[in-house]
């Protein structure tokens, strides 16, 4: 009841505990946030991180200085529409950042992606 965010990892629920936890989220207007796989619970949006680059890797030496990750979001009622958003996280800056569109072009098309 104290809590606006709860945050469960995969398999902490089971059978009526996952329905029993998300209806009092509901109830009490907090935000259940299921880390993997969902299971039993009923989600209205999904967060997947579908590519990842590092940069600063040459030739097998260097520093990892920024990493580029591409998320779709997925839902349904109003998130029904599937939106995909890639982020520097860190930039060079160590900062979160926007990819900048002509950036992610460049990124969709280079297939060395390294996971």
């Amino acid at each position: 009841d104290a809590f606006d965010v709860v945050v469960v990892g995969p398999g902490f629920l089971h059978g009526s505990d996952a329905r029993r936890v998300q209806a009092r989220a509901r109830e009490r207007g907090s935000v259940l946030l299921a880390v993997g796989d969902p299971a039993l619970l009923e989600v209205d949006s999904t967060l997947q991180v579908t590519s990842v680059q590092w940069q600063g890797l040459h030739d097998g030496h260097g520093y990892l200085r920024a990493r580029q990750i591409s998320i779709v979001a997925t839902g349904r009622r109003a998130a029904a529409r599937a939106r995909k958003l890639s982020l520097w996280l860190p930039n060079t800056s160590g900062q979160i950042e926007a990819v900048k569109e002509e950036v992610i072009a460049i990124f969709e098309r280079n297939q060395h992606v390294l996971v």
